[in-house]
């Protein structure tokens, strides 16, 4: 995570979501992630959590699907300095 943006700064960030129920797409696409990762080098993470954790305060989410993978737009402020 970048740790230049300064309190009161913004960051958005677009990922495949790890929670949430996964579908066969999904499945598929982690099987192909696991078999062949410098072809398929994106894996799903924990979009929110991870902003949280270097104090960032979560502003708005959305979740699209694309190709029936789910894709989380998450909008996110900086709440505290780490100076």
């Amino acid at each position: 995570m970048p740790t230049s943006v300064k309190k009161g700064g913004r960051i958005c960030v677009v990922a495949m979501p790890k929670e949430g129920k996964h579908g066969v797409m999904m499945k598929l696409y982690e099987w192909g992630h696991r078999r062949f990762p410098n072809y398929i080098d994106c894996r799903p993470i924990y979009v929110r959590e991870v902003l949280e954790e270097v104090n960032f305060k979560i502003v708005d989410t959305t979740t699209m699907h694309f190709w029936g993978l789910p894709v989380e737009i998450v909008l996110a402020k900086k709440e505290h300095s780490d100076e």
